[in-house]
Parts: C-alpha cells; structure tokens; sequence
C-alpha cells in the first residue's frame, strides 16, 4: 500500500487473489467487474513498471473488512509512520548475537538472533524518537509525562512485522530501554543463554546449591526447588529467585543433573548419545534375548489374574522369534530351555543344528550356575549397556505389533500400569468366565508365537519366518556354522544329578519319575561296559541322550522293548530281533578271535600263563601279594592250615 498524495492507495496485485498473492481478498474477475463498473475507483492505471493503484475507501466495505482482518486497519498505520521509517537494521547488533557464544562454546539459535536483533532495532528507533519528542516538548514548553505509554504504543504497532521480546507495559520498557542504554547488546540476552548480567544465581559456589536441589532424586517441583533455594539465598545474601527461575535452570542443565533427578535410564533414553547401525545382513549373525512380563491373565486356582514369565530368543536380521520358555519365575534353567527350544526350531527349519556368531543377552543372572560360561560357549557375548533398553533390538519387538497381537485375546492384560493403554478392568472382569486357565496356557502361548513369527516383516510382503529363510538359504558359504547332535546335548543338554553304570541291560536312569533305558552303541560295547558315566539329556526329546564319562562320549537311543509272543509282534519288530540276536553272536565272536590272535602271539615267542606258573616265575609284586592274602587269612581264622594255604600259592 502507498499514499498518491493524500489518498491511501492499494494496488491491484495486492487485491487480487492469485498463486503468488494467496493473501488477496477478491478474484480477478471480480476485480475486473468491479473496475468496468466503476464500482471502485482507480486513481491510476497500470502501465509498464507500475501497478494499478486503487482508492483504498472506494472499496466495497466487505472487501475492507476481508484485508483488515489480515493485515490490520491501513490508516492507523500512517500515524505510526514516522516511527516505522526510523527502524533500521542494525549490522553491529547482528555481529555481535552471531558471535556470542556460551556453556562451553554454543551458540544462540537462529531465531534467538533475529529477535534479539529486533529488540536492538526497536529500542534504536525508540532513542532517536524520544529525542525527538523531548525536543519538542521542551520547545513548545510541554509536560514529558505519557511519553512510555507513547512509546509502548509504537512499539505495540511493529511487533507483527517484527518479533521481539520488548515488554508489553509502559514502566517494564522504560526499564528495558534505560538497562539497554547502560549495558549496551548485551542487555538484551537472556541470563538463560550464561548472560551472567541477568542471572540471579551468579556466584558458582550458588549455582552449585541451585542445582544440587534441582538433582534431588525425589524430583522437587519447581515451586519447593525455589523455595529451598531461598533458604540459602537468605543467609548468603544473595538474590531470592522465583519458580520460574527454578524451571529455567531445570531445563538448561537437564542433561548435567537429570541422571539424579529421574534416573540413569530415563538419562540415557534423552540425553546418551545414540549409535546407528544397521541390521545384520543374513540370519544367525546376531541373536538378542531377553525377558518379558506376558500382558495375558490365566486362571491359577482362586488367582485369576495370574501371568507367566517368558523369555524370548530373537533373531536380529527379521526380529525372528527362534525360541522361547515360560515359567513362574525366570531362571538359569528356563533361560537354557529357551535357548535348547530355539535350537531345535531351527533345526526343524534347516534340518540342522546351527550356532550364531553373536548373543545380547541382559547380565541379571550371569554370576550364577555358569550362565556366561553357557553364553559364552555358544558364540562371542556381548552385554548391553545396563539400563539402557534401546541396546537391545528385542525390546523393540516388545511393542506395538507384540501387543497387536495379543490384543486378540480375551485374557489381554494391557501394556503395564505406566503405559498410556490402561487395562480396562471391567471388560476384564465380564470376561472373568472364559479366561483360560494355566493348563491351557502352553498351547495359547504356541499360537501367539506362531503369529509373531508370520507377521509381515516391513512391507515386504513375505512373513517374518519366509524372510529368515530365504536369508539363510542365500548365506554365503562359511558363515553357516552346524553342529553335530552330541555337540548340540554337550552344549544345551541338562545333565543328570547321578552318576550311572553302563551294564549288559543297557543305561538305565531315572528322568522325571520315569526310568528310561538306553541301548549302548555296538562299536563302544566293550569299551563302556561297567564305566560309570553321567547322563546329559534334552527335557524335550528323551529319544537319545548323550554319555560321558572317563575317555568316553557318545549318543545311545532310547530301547525299545521285544514282544515275548509271537502274536504280538509287529511289522519290524523279527528283523529289529534278528539284528540284535546278531549283535549277542558278534560280540561273543570278537572275543573269540581276540582270544585267539593272543595265543597265536604267544605260541610265537614261547610262552604262556601256565607254563610261566609251572616254573615259578613270578614277579615280586605277584609274590608280595600273595604274602599279604596269607597272612590276612591267617590271622582271621586260627584253625586254618597255613602251612596248605601257603603251599597252594
């Protein structure tokens, strides 16, 4: 807008409605029509380099009313002029907020600088107006009084063109203006970005104070933070500060005393520095567990709000569920019964068994039952940072798709007591009736597993479970690390409490109430008969158990019995017996011709028991020992002959 003359003036750009104007407030058209009937007045026409201008009051009042509510009455700003072209950018004002720094080195924000440039602008604007006004009065003999509230008033009618953090009272800008003229820029920055000019707290040794009871651990409100402060600030003589001050503080310095305040964990999820990776490229690389609080109720007895604890083994590659255990308490042992599930899931797989290279796992229950040796035998172990949950991508999965799913129950208990999803207790208790009890927990928690598993893995259109498969089938060669079956037991087995004996029956032992017998492999036969060896077993397949005891490890099958009739025998079961009828004939052969190529060795250097017997060749210990039994026997019968017994040896 401009004045042609004294006639406020608006051109037709400004007016019109358009892509490059969306501030206008009619259509072209419009303006057309209104132009051709004269119904608004151009004082000038359009021409090459100048824009149409139009009688701002010849407009229609609903036109008026449309650009006022936009951009404020015109006129008022013709008495404002003289104040608006004293504003000019003040370059050494700029210099001085970009160059300012604090804490350490920081910066003040962009639109910190602007502001602040503004306020400098303004209150320039304001000195050279109030000389003026004050040289008039004085000329023409006048009162100074109402010269602040002028002074607001002309500053009210700038700040939408530019912010500011000037006062909004008459007295306050006096203030601001007389402190500026004293301090210079630096009046203008705020004691929040270390402008030690402004702050109240400014010994260090107050500081101190200020932010010990800010670290507090029982997170003192603002209002009791400055209250205690005040306490100090009394006796010290020091400035007493206001809750806002606290605030402000409470801010500044979060990252320095918020590990006190709230805690190390809600510290590192704001404040520790976060490390981007990326995922592993193909399956087994990297495997996460982890425990879990299951958001389901059962019915325990009277209890019909109880929940299981789960423990999770969890890919990295696909967020894939490998394996898992679930119990009342989590233990070493259900830990290791998730790990023995995830082994045999990805045998079922695969049809092998396969280590990682890597385990996450947390460190609560390390110290215990050789726990790390446990991890650490099966790949390199790495722990996450304590306390930080994000080290672990497992605690992603316990998220919104875990809870999506299990949404699908009745017997959903919700996220946690904190989480914003509160149960709904009366939903829980109409559905009292067709909770499911524990027992039938283990086929529940299969199915919800089941789901996890074949949940989509990020837009890709394939279940979490086809992923994991097609990265492992295109693994490159190498990485892929199997392991044998007796491997497999050695490392994830649970090992019997009792020593057992390998007898001719075979290896029996007690699993559970229930005694179980175990064939001994033909070719360690004789090696094993009457060791003593222990027993390392899977809970979960009890058809093999492996065996170990002095130079010995080996599988043995669980037996299975022969039908004594003939009539309840069954397709395999003649050639099972005929295999085993076999092996008794082997046996008994082997020993044979052991028995044989000895003789066949002695007959060659001439020589044997009986004839070495026969010619009293014995050697000394043989002697001495015999000595020994005589004189035992002697001594424990008095009518014994000695004199025979001794002639006998």
């Amino acid at each position: 807008m401009e004045y042609l003359g004294n006639i406020l003036c608006i051109t037709g750009g400004e007016l019109i409605l358009s892509e490059k104007n969306p501030d206008g407030v009619m259509s072209e058209a419009c303006y057309k029509k209104l132009t051709g009937r004269k119904k608004i007045n151009v004082v000038r026409r359009a021409c090459y380099g100048s824009p149409a201008l139009v009688e701002y009051d010849s407009l229609p009042a609903r036109y008026r009313e449309a650009w006022e509510a936009r951009h404020g009455d015109p006129h008022a700003r013709r008495k404002f002029a003289p104040f608006a072209e004293r504003l000019h950018e003040d370059v050494e004002a700029y210099n001085v907020f970009t160059a300012y720094t604090y804490d350490g080195g920081r910066k003040l924000p962009g639109e910190t600088i602007v502001s602040y440039c503004n306020d400098a602008m303004i209150l320039n604007a304001v000195r050279e107006t109030l000389e003026v006004m004050t040289a008039a009065r004085k000329a023409a003999r006048l009162s100074m009084t109402g010269r602040w509230e002028k002074m607001l008033e002309l500053v009210d009618s700038v700040r939408a063109d530019y912010p500011n953090n000037l006062p909004k009272t008459a007295i306050t800008l006096k203030r601001k203006y007389q402190r500026y003229q004293a301090e210079g820029y630096m009046a203008l920055i705020h004691a929040g970005f270390g402008n030690r000019n402004r702050a109240k707290v400014k010994d260090k040794v107050d500081q101190a104070v200020l932010l010990d009871i800010l670290s507090h651990g029982n997170q003192l409100p603002a209002t009791v933070a400055a209250e205690t402060y005040n306490l100090w600030a009394a006796s010290h003589r020091a400035p007493t500060i206001t809750p806002r001050t606290a605030l402000n503080y409470m801010a500044e310095h979060a990252v320095e005393i918020d590990a006190s305040r709230r805690g190390s964990k809600a510290w590192a999820d704001q404040f520790d520095p976060i490390v981007h990776r990326i995922r592993p490229t193909a399956p087994l690389l990297l495997v996460n567990s982890d425990d879990n609080d299951l958001d389901l109720y059962f019915k325990n007895g009277r209890d019909n709000y109880y929940r299981f604890k789960l423990y999770v083994v969890l890919d990295a590659h696909c967020d894939y569920i490998l394996g898992y255990a679930f119990g009342d308490q989590i233990t070493n042992e259900l830990i290791r019964e998730a790990y023995r599930n995830a082994m045999r899931h990805i045998k079922e797989l695969t049809g092998g068994y396969y280590l990682w290279h890597q385990t996450v796992a947390d460190r609560w229950g390390l110290q215990s039952d050789n726990l790390l040796g446990f991890f650490e035998s099966l790949a390199t172990f790495t722990p996450p940072t304590a306390g930080l949950a994000r080290a672990k991508v497992i605690e992603r999965s316990f998220g919104t798709e875990w809870h999506n799913i299990l949404k699908h129950y009745n017997n959903y208990a919700g996220h946690n007591i904190t989480a914003q999803e509160k149960h709904n207790s009366d939903f829980a208790q109409a559905n009292l009736k067709q909770r499911p009890s524990v027992q039938e927990a283990p086929a529940l928690i299969a199915r919800f597993i089941a789901s996890m598993r074949a949940l989509e893995w990020k837009g890709s259109g394939r279940s979490r479970e086809q992923v994991w498969l097609d990265g492992f089938r295109t693994m490159e060669a190498g990485r892929a690390k199997r392991i044998t079956e007796e491997v497999y037991l050695q490392r994830f087995g649970h090992r019997h409490e009792f020593e057992n004996t390998v007898r001719n029956t075979g290896i029996t032992v007690t699993i559970g109430e229930i005694r179980r017998t175990y064939d001994v492999p033909e070719e360690i036969y004789r090696q094993a008969v009457g060791k003593k060896i222990r027993v390392i077993y899977d809970p979960a397949d009890m058809s093999r158990i492996l065996v170990e005891g002095d130079r010995l490890r080996f599988i043995a099958t669980e037996n299975v019995p022969m039908p004594m009739a003939l009539a309840d025998m069954q397709p395999g079961d003649r050639d099972r017996l005929n295999a085993v009828l076999e092996r008794k004939k082997r046996l008994r052969d082997q020993n044979r011709q052991t028995s044989e190529a000895r003789r066949a060795l002695l007959d060659r250097v001439g020589t044997d028991a009986h004839s070495l017997l026969q010619a009293g060749v014995m050697v000394k210990e043989a002697r001495f020992g015999a000595s020994e039994i005589v004189n035992r026997l002697a001594l424990n019968d008095d009518h014994m002959d000695v004199g025979s017994i001794r002639r006998k040896y």
